[in-house]
């Protein structure tokens, strides 16, 4: 979907790099009963597959990242919602 939009896919392995880093490392827990790959792994994946499948999106000044309107789109509306709530609280 990245690339058909425009975007380079190997942004997606580096989202991956930030989750592994904002969720510190610490005990994770067997991966068979994740719902998700570790984030590695799936970082690993997306670099094996942008290599392969999508090499043409790489230097390729039409597959860009966008972080300016990633942000405007994106982010300052997730920064508007409100704060969930705890279960215990409703």
């Amino acid at each position: 979907y990245m690339g058909r939009a425009g975007y380079n896919p190997l942004a997606l392995a580096e989202v991956m790099e930030i989750l592994l880093e904002v969720s510190g490392g610490g005990d994770r827990g067997p991966e068979l009963f994740r719902t998700h790959p570790y984030p590695e792994k799936r970082a690993v994946r997306v670099r094996e597959i942008v290599a392969t499948e999508y090499a043409d999106t790489q230097n390729n000044p039409q597959f860009v990242r966008n972080a300016g309107q990633y942000r405007r789109i994106v982010l300052d509306k997730l920064g508007r919602l409100p704060a969930p709530k705890h279960p215990k609280e409703e």
